[in-house]
């Protein structure tokens, strides 16, 4: 285990990518003003792009575009909080998947002045509407809650500068789950995918950044490991502020010019790799970023000889190393634009957000109204390969309904083909069912379980392969 994990260790990323794109499309609302930071931030689905603008009328918006028949990108709606107070910065962060948005408003007032708060809404019927407003425990202060926002179906991770909350869709309501609130110096950042989690924090002063990767156990968010690298042990490298986490990869941004790769390997993170800013220090390089395996975007919105014009860089991971692709550019990009300060990954599409103002954390006050721009990036071969499956160890997820009556689906992944055997057994650990004794090949599987005639209560369910075996709880509630 010790050779593996050093193996992976500070492997560094190729050299500056030679391959200058330039975007395909430039987008802006239909009633921007200066200084609404549009841009701002970005989150991509399906066909369907959000765009936040958090001092759009002094409150914020977002805006909705999606691709239409002739494959351009209009504006179909702009979404606005139910209670609209000035300075809540809604849309200073956003997530989407499918149907379903979640939008942080880090200045909404609510028990305190900016608490903050997030707002669910959902796509139906043919227009978007406000079904949740979610805000942190009332038993433990916190400050800017929706500083950022991450969302996977029926579950968010929703970051404030103070403490980190985490919920899920019950069919009908949002509740909070189980979660160690973790409390910060200063910034960060959350990513979520499936049953794993990362919340980065950069730390301030005397304490160092640290990314912090949570596991879902049976509905518990429970706190794997607090990960930091030797960079800077003052925390003035910013290791946190963004971060991307998908199946056994992550990347951790630390703006200071470095992001760090992280693989999962046998149930550990380790670095796999440090991926330094291109050319040279001083450019935010990694205060932005997303993964869409095998590729990522980095923004470095402070790129251009201290000018902020901006710049961003496609990577591919091939094997264990990242290596640099392309960099994309504004064929307009100027002084003070920050291209770069929002990225993320659709497709064989890139976005890029140019917010057109001085600084990430303070109101703009002067500037455009900010500007998304779109890259085609099949250019550099995004649209040609197929994700890898980059699945290391044998994985077992939750049952799904669980508790349940009688029937549930047990959902479990392999590494590589091979005989396996399901068996569920009693609290006495005697076995009662027998699901699956035979081969399967590698990738996702299911299984559905069918508990009639046996008695309510807990039962355990373990998977053994050559890849290992993984043991889980269920509950019989009849």
């Amino acid at each position: 285990m010790k050779a593996l994990i050093l193996g992976f260790l500070l492997v560094s990323c190729s050299a500056h990518a030679q391959v200058i794109l330039n975007e395909i499309d430039v987008l802006r609302p239909f009633d921007s003003s200066d200084g609404d930071g549009f841009g701002f931030a970005l989150d991509a689905d399906d066909g369907r792009l959000l765009i936040g603008a958090p001092w759009a009328s002094d409150i914020g918006a977002v805006y909705v575009f999606e691709r239409d028949s002739q494959v351009s990108w209009v504006e179909t709606a702009r979404l606005a909080p139910s209670d609209p107070q000035q300075d809540d910065l809604f849309g200073f962060s956003v997530a989407l998947d499918g149907d379903r948005a979640i939008i942080g408003a880090p200045g909404d007032d609510g028990e305190y002045d900016d608490d903050g708060a997030a707002y669910v809404f959902e796509f139906t019927s043919g227009k978007w509407i406000e079904t949740g407003r979610l805000i942190s425990d009332p038993d433990d202060f916190n400050y800017w809650f929706g500083w950022d926002v991450a969302l996977d179906a029926n579950r968010c991770l929703l970051f404030g500068l103070t403490a980190t909350d985490a919920f899920s869709f019950n069919g009908t309501d949002w509740e909070r789950d189980e979660l160690s609130i973790f409390y910060f110096a200063n910034a960060g950042s959350v990513a979520l995918d499936g049953d794993f989690g990362v919340v980065g924090e950069t730390g301030n002063l005397n304490i160092p950044g640290s990314a912090n990767f949570l596991e879902n156990n049976e509905g518990s968010w429970m706190l794997g490991q607090n990960v930091s690298v030797n960079a800077d042990p003052f925390g003035d490298d910013a290791f946190g502020f963004a971060s991307d986490i998908q199946g056994d990869e992550a990347l951790v941004g630390a703006y200071r010019d470095t992001v760090y790769s992280f693989t999962r390997l046998n149930g550990v993170w380790v670095q796999r790799s440090r991926i330094g800013a291109p050319i040279g220090p001083n450019q935010a390089f990694g205060l932005a970023l997303d993964l869409d395996l095998p590729w990522a975007l980095i923004g470095a919105p402070d790129w251009g000889s201290g000018q902020n014009v901006g710049e961003v860089y496609v990577l591919k991971l091939l094997e264990t190393e990242w290596t640099h692709l392309a960099a994309l550019g504004g064929s307009d990009a100027g002084v003070g634009h920050h291209f770069g300060i929002s990225v993320t990954l659709s497709g064989a599409d890139g976005f890029v957000g140019a917010p057109q103002r001085a600084h990430y954390a303070s109101i703009p006050s002067s500037g455009g109204p900010g500007a998304v721009y779109i890259f085609d990036l099949s250019e550099v071969g995004v649209a040609n390969e197929p994700r890898p499956d980059i699945l290391l160890e044998v994985r077992l997820s939750g049952a799904y309904p669980n508790p349940f009556n009688p029937s549930t689906t047990i959902a479990y992944a392999l590494p590589e083909a091979g005989p396996i055997r399901l068996e569920v057994f009693d609290t006495l650990g005697r076995v009662v069912r027998i699901l699956i004794d035979e081969e399967r090949a590698a990738g996702e599987h299911s299984v559905s379980f069918d508990a009639s005639g046996l008695a309510s209560g807990a039962y355990l369910y373990r998977l053994t392969s050559p890849a290992g075996s993984v043991v889980r709880t269920m509950v019989l509630l009849k």
